[in-house]
């Protein structure tokens, strides 16, 4: 079994596009994300890339939440 398959067994709401842009549009960070399902942050990076999405757009950097979701591809 490859290392992909065992997180999206492990971890089966990270294969979930629309579950990581919820989590992404309540202003989390991939380090939120990953310590509230219990996993490491580059497995939270690599099912961000995996969705087409990338590490900038889980953080604000001060931005408001408008801008940010410009950047989130639809």
């Amino acid at each position: 079994m490859s290392g992909k398959e065992l997180w999206r067994q492990l971890y089966p709401c990270l294969t979930s596009r629309e579950w990581l842009l919820s989590e992404l549009r309540a202003g989390k960070s991939g380090k939120q994300i990953a310590r509230e399902i219990g996993c490491g942050d580059k497995t939270v990076y690599k099912a961000l890339k995996i969705a087409g999405l990338s590490y900038p757009i889980a953080t604000h950097n001060n931005k408001s939440l408008a801008e940010l979701e410009q950047k989130i591809p639809k």
